[in-house]
């Protein structure tokens, strides 16, 4: 498990660094979303639900983007973090909206849908972007 710990925040230091320097990271104020826009997100992903596996947790404002927190089994998210970059990214990326999906229409074209990749116990071990590796 210890092992598992350090590569994860290897991993979360090294593939997460473009994304904290862009404004997204830890450090930004998590707001929820006012309740109509929160149901749009939902019922967009009741309508494309995630991996049966995987599971939304939290959807909020973090900075000027919207976060999709997403758990994902801790045994995935080690295999994830295991596998080369790409990998990690078309899996994540499986989570964002399609580019022409409506939930983008709530949207600026300066703001993201962040998936926020979670290990069980609520470790992050990724962030990306869906604007710039969305599906």
């Amino acid at each position: 498990m210890r092992l598992l710990q350090a590569t994860v925040a290897a991993t979360v230091l090294v593939v997460a660094a473009p994304v904290l320097i862009s404004g997204f990271g830890s450090a930004a104020k998590v707001q929820p979303l006012d309740l109509a826009m929160e149901d749009d997100f939902r019922t967009h992903y009741d309508q494309a639900p995630v991996r049966p596996d995987w599971r939304i947790t939290r959807i909020a404002w973090r900075g000027s983007n919207v976060e999709i927190r997403l758990a994902v089994p801790g045994h995935q998210a080690a295999g994830l973090l295991k596998s080369p970059i790409y990998v990690l990214y078309k899996s994540l990326a499986t989570v964002c909206p399609a580019p022409d999906a409506a939930i983008w229409d709530l949207l600026t074209p300066d703001q993201d849908i962040v998936i926020r990749g979670t290990t069980g116990n609520g470790d992050v071990f990724h962030d990306l972007s869906c604007r710039n590796y969305g599906a």
